[in-house]
């Protein structure tokens, strides 16, 4: 698979993401479905910014130690939705940028993922799509949870 291909991959679900948030009520910002749980907000700040850490770490060719910023708190339904597409747009550029060598040479820092050895370019683009889904799906339960009837379907071409 090159770049183009994962890039279009993973937009298929980053696209029903998106159509997500724009389906959501305002009252929905902060929703949590259990005590613990990671708010709405949290959540879909979590999903955009693991994708662009992964696509970055592939770039890079090593994870990197995050600068220390806090993580973005949106205070509206709005801001959330610009954050996303923000971040969509950073994440694909940077998806676009990775060098096609990149994809099978091994990425610094992926020893965490187990087997202790580094993981190629390709992997850590195929587990950043795997974790987009599992979030994805969170974000469908918390949808519906907050009274959205007409959902996407799960995948979506741009």
């Amino acid at each position: 698979m090159n770049r183009e291909q994962v890039t279009q991959h993973w937009f298929m679900h980053r696209n029903v993401t998106l159509d997500i948030l724009q389906k959501l009520p305002e009252s929905a910002l902060h929703f949590k479905p259990w005590d613990g749980a990671l708010s709405l907000a949290d959540l879909i700040v979590h999903m955009h910014g693991s994708s662009l850490m992964f696509s970055g770490a592939v770039k890079a060719g090593r994870f990197e130690r995050p600068s220390g910023q806090q993580a973005a708190k949106p205070t509206t339904l709005e801001e959330l939705r610009q954050l996303a597409a923000h971040m969509t747009e950073e994440t694909k550029n940077t998806l676009l940028a990775i060098p096609q060598e990149h994809l099978e040479k091994p990425v610094e820092g992926t020893e965490m993922f187990g087997g202790g050895q580094p993981l190629q370019g390709k992997t850590v683009l195929s587990i950043m799509i795997d974790h987009e889904i599992h979030h994805k799906g969170q974000l469908f339960v918390y949808a519906r949870m907050v009274g959205v009837q007409e959902m996407p379907m799960f995948m979506k071409r741009a």
